[in-house]
């Protein structure tokens, strides 16, 4: 049978090939049916691929296909947050609400609700309006200064999880040491920073900054795999390990949040010695 054969006078083969939930070791064990007419053949393959919930692929595929539109954005927030989020506070504020609101809404829109749509301007859409609900929850985050402080500790955290993750525990090749890692230094961060102190808060915007900033780079450069992609290929022994380039990533992100600690901290000196400096004249009349 070959593509594009003739079965009888009116109909041409086809072919149907289905992939429904069973286990690894059935993979090979495919069923072969003739539905109505010998002309039709189905395959019916069982491989736990087709047991999945909560399908991530059609906003990955959104992303792959629109890379700039998060890549830039996320540089930019990135670099203002790494290295000026004490001196820029406010505005690192809105943006915790603005991430938090637009990765939550993309999430579990594409994962629940548009696991089949493939088309770009759902994407878009979704994406857009995530945008104009994050603005208005940025300010939220503005004018409720500890929600503001709980989401970039734990976006920070869950940044830094992502990466030990992807750097050592996925070696665990299981989900649920994924979601221990990333929610857990998620909410033990966001809950750290409640106390503002401005060590935790330059700690926590750096991180935030780290995160960002690197996921936008590695939209364009490459080899910085998102860890649910590393999981699954390692169950279907399409990887042994993570990407080795992956590392260039670790170690340049340490590097940038010790950058981002050592630009902040001189930012909160200069700006505690200004106002020392005003304070001073004003007991003049200065």
């Amino acid at each position: 049978m070959g593509g594009g054969d003739t079965c009888d006078d009116l109909r041409d083969y086809s072919l149907s090939i289905n992939i429904e939930c069973g286990s690894q070791s059935m993979i090979n064990n495919a069923e072969i049916t003739e539905a109505l007419s010998p002309c039709f053949k189905n395959i019916t393959f069982l491989h736990p691929v087709g047991c999945k919930v909560g399908d991530l692929s059609p906003l990955w595929t959104w992303i792959s296909k629109n890379e700039w539109a998060i890549a830039v954005p996320s540089i930019l927030m990135g670099i203002v947050t790494c290295f000026y989020g004490i001196t820029y506070i406010r505005m690192v504020y809105f943006f915790s609400g603005l991430a938090a609101t637009v990765a939550g809404t993309c999430f579990f829109l594409f994962s629940f609700l548009l696991t089949t749509s493939r088309y770009n301007w759902v994407g878009w859409l979704v994406f857009s309006g995530s945008i104009v609900m994050g603005i208005g929850v940025g300010v939220i985050f503005i004018k409720i200064k500890k929600l503001g402080l709980f989401f970039l500790g734990s976006i920070g955290g869950f940044g830094f999880g992502i990466m030990l993750f992807n750097a050592a525990f996925y070696l665990t090749n299981s989900y649920f040491a994924l979601y221990m890692v990333t929610l857990g230094f998620s909410l033990v961060n966001g809950l750290l920073t409640l106390y503002e102190s401005e060590p935790l808060i330059i700690h926590a915007s750096a991180l935030f900054g780290v995160f960002f900033l690197g996921a936008g780079v590695a939209m364009f450069a490459g080899h910085y795999q998102n860890p649910f992609l590393i999981l699954e290929l390692i169950r279907y022994d399409e990887i042994s390990h993570v990407d080795p380039l992956f590392y260039i990533y670790l170690g340049a992100s340490v590097l940038v949040y010790g950058i981002g600690i050592f630009s902040q901290y001189r930012k909160l000196k200069q700006m505690k010695a200004s106002r020392r400096l005003g304070f001073r004249r004003g007991l003049h009349g200065i």
